[in-house]
């Protein structure tokens, strides 16, 4: 590991989703756990940790119990802290905090199996992007393998897919495209409908075009939010990874129930990136849209068969659990 332990300051995030204090408090990552101020929360303690932006979520087990302090922070009905670190220490902070959890989680896993008697069950891998330790005990070897903290695919000699820089599960739309930072002012009045807001996005450029097209002539109207939805147009017509070249256009016809369109598209990717389990997710997804279930889950499948622990797929299917998967 790059460091043993991180310092960070942070606020809490109260239930409403606001920070709360006015002075920053002072927390550490390091073998022992979380902690904030004087109170720590053990890897034992934990079940899973995520990130947006400058915010830090700690999901506790149902079985731990939080000290005084950290538990009044607690979010209702949630069972998880989440606190707003300042600067830019969020990454770090959630690298190194990964990392521990993920390796005591593993060690956990293989010493359960050592008590059944099947220690060669065990099966793990670190992703070479975020370093965590990957538990692949449950799941079948194939060409790659997926890491839910850092959503990259590699592969068995640890390569991650090649031109796949920004690409990933659309937090929107749910299909896998270019994901970027889209920023959007709105400056407009029509009837019944008001808007003077600037907002930061993060989300595909399928979503992003789809925007730009419901804004534009009334952004249009007053000319003030005219440059920043050009600007947010002009970024999805940036170059894509040659990969992906149609990637935008094909998602689009999809989201439309346009679906020989989008498969025809999704067909010239697949020549050159067959083994790509976000291929055959976004199939599923069409076919879904087009209210095809047998076939969507048909190549869902297929998507498993490339990289069994490809965490879109197992929560699509998890949507679909009373229906037979076909072989």
């Amino acid at each position: 590991m790059p460091y043993s332990y991180i310092h960070f300051q942070y606020y809490y995030v109260n239930s409403a989703g606001f920070s709360t204090g006015f002075v920053p408090k002072y927390g550490k990552v390091d073998e022992d756990g979380i902690s904030f101020d004087e109170e720590t929360l053990a890897y034992s303690d934990l079940q899973a940790v995520s990130s947006h932006k400058k915010r830090l979520a700690i999901q506790l087990l149902p079985t731990a119990e939080a000290p005084e302090e950290i538990g009044k922070h607690i979010i209702k009905d949630t069972y998880a802290v989440v606190v707003e670190v300042e600067g830019d220490s969020i990454i770090e902070a959630k690298k190194l905090l990964v990392q521990y959890l993920t390796t005591y989680q593993c060690y956990q896993r293989k010493t359960e199996l050592e008590r059944e008697g099947k220690v060669e069950d065990f099966r793990a891998e670190q992703c070479p992007n975020c370093l965590a330790l990957l538990d692949l005990s449950y799941y079948t070897p194939t060409n790659y393998i997926y890491c839910k903290h850092c959503e990259s695919i590699f592969d068995k000699l640890r390569q991650p897919l090649p031109h796949s820089e920004n690409y990933r599960v659309c937090p929107d739309c749910d299909y896998y495209g270019r994901v970027q930072e889209h920023r959007e002012f709105s400056c407009y009045a029509v009837p019944k409908d008001r808007r003077l807001t600037y907002t930061k996005h993060e989300f595909c450029d399928t979503c992003a075009e789809r925007l730009v097209e419901q804004t534009w002539w009334k952004n249009a109207l007053y000319l003030v939010g005219i440059p920043t939805t050009l600007f947010m147009l002009l970024t999805t017509k940036e170059t894509p990874s040659p990969l992906y070249a149609e990637m935008t256009k094909a998602n689009r016809y999809a989201q439309d129930g346009k679906l020989q369109q989008a498969l025809d598209l999704y067909m010239l990717m697949t020549l050159r990136n067959e083994k790509h389990p976000a291929m055959w997710l976004n199939y599923g997804l069409a076919y879904l849209a087009a209210d095809d279930t047998e076939k969507a889950l048909r190549y869902l499948k297929k998507s498993l068969e490339c990289c069994s622990n490809y965490q879109p797929v197992l929560d699509v299917l998890a949507k679909y659990s009373d229906k037979e998967v076909p072989l």
